[in-house]
């Protein structure tokens, strides 16, 4: 069935709200905007436009280059079900739920292998049986699940560095898909607004920034950087010579060289001298101490 204004009602003030608001932002951003793009219904075969459902409909479409990456995002609506009230047997009222997810797409600079990952905290229906990722981290592994994704290409695709983003970011839903990059994220009231727009796309441009093209055969696989926490290799210098007993003075590489120390006459300092007899200053000297003024008396 397709999508019908009429029996939708109750959801078109929030799809009227997120066209006015997606509208003004490519205003500002100088972006492509569109109220519906239901070219985009069948355009990704992944999460979450696989998710069963009818009155499906794309709106609120942006397409434009942010964080130097050409995107394309939108919010993508379907009926999941058809609720009945029924008394005696007999159906008095229906119900339809609706559920929405907003989309992102980014442009890859290289083609990736096939991978899709989803997480607990998105709701998805037929993925119970899906595997989930074994990286080593526990916590990482119970929270993901791998949706028709080769064991061994996501074992690949999870690097430390890819796990840091994703976890850091809470991306939960996202898929490789060639050249591009889907990403999804349940909708609730309201829709997404403008800022949590252009702030997903920053998170998504880190996570491109980690992802190892040289598994689809893009770019060289990236050099291997020493760790932190383990020695660093130092440069070599040329080997100093010594001589001993005598050490001359070290020339090292990138200081000047030192002068040997100036040589400076040694130091006069005064001779102890002999002590004098001992006078009191202010009084005679006593009777027979020293020598007599003049000459003996005559006998």
């Amino acid at each position: 069935m397709d999508f019908d204004s009429k029996r939708a009602w109750a959801r078109m003030p929030q799809v009227n709200g997120v066209n006015k608001n997606r509208s003004r932002l490519a205003q500002q951003r100088g972006w492509q905007f569109a109220e519906q793009a239901p070219e985009l219904l069948d355009r990704w075969p992944v999460l979450p436009f696989t998710q069963r459902g009818d009155m499906r409909l794309v709106y609120g479409a942006l397409s434009g280059i942010c964080d130097g990456l050409s995107f394309t995002m939108s919010d993508f609506m379907r009926r999941q079900m058809v609720i009945n009230k029924q008394v005696y047997g007999m159906t008095f009222n229906q119900h339809d739920k609706m559920v929405t997810d907003s989309v992102w797409v980014v442009r890859l600079p290289a083609p990736m292998p096939f991978f899709q990952i989803t997480s607990r905290d998105q709701v998805y229906f037929d993925i119970d049986d899906s595997p989930h990722p074994t990286t080593g981290d526990r916590k990482f592994d119970k929270r993901h699940q791998l949706v028709d994704t080769d064991p061994h290409v996501a074992a690949q695709v999870l690097t430390p560095g890819v796990m840091a983003t994703v976890r850091e970011a809470r991306l939960g839903t996202w898929t490789l898909l060639g050249t591009e990059l889907v990403y999804a994220e349940n909708c609730y009231l309201g829709g997404t607004g403008p800022n949590k727009v252009v702030e997903t796309l920053g998170k998504l441009a880190m996570l491109v920034s980690q992802l190892p093209f040289h598994l689809g055969g893009g770019q060289p696989a990236p050099q291997a950087y020493p760790q932190p926490g383990y020695p660093q290799p130092q440069p070599t210098y040329p080997p100093q010579q010594y001589q001993r007993p005598a050490y001359p003075p070290q020339h090292h590489p990138g200081y000047p060289t030192q002068q040997p120390p100036a040589h400076y006459p040694p130091a006069q300092y005064p001779q102890p001298g002999y002590p004098q007899p001992f006078q009191q200053i202010g009084y005679p000297p006593p009777p027979g101490h020293g020598y007599p003024a003049g000459p003996p008396p005559s006998r």
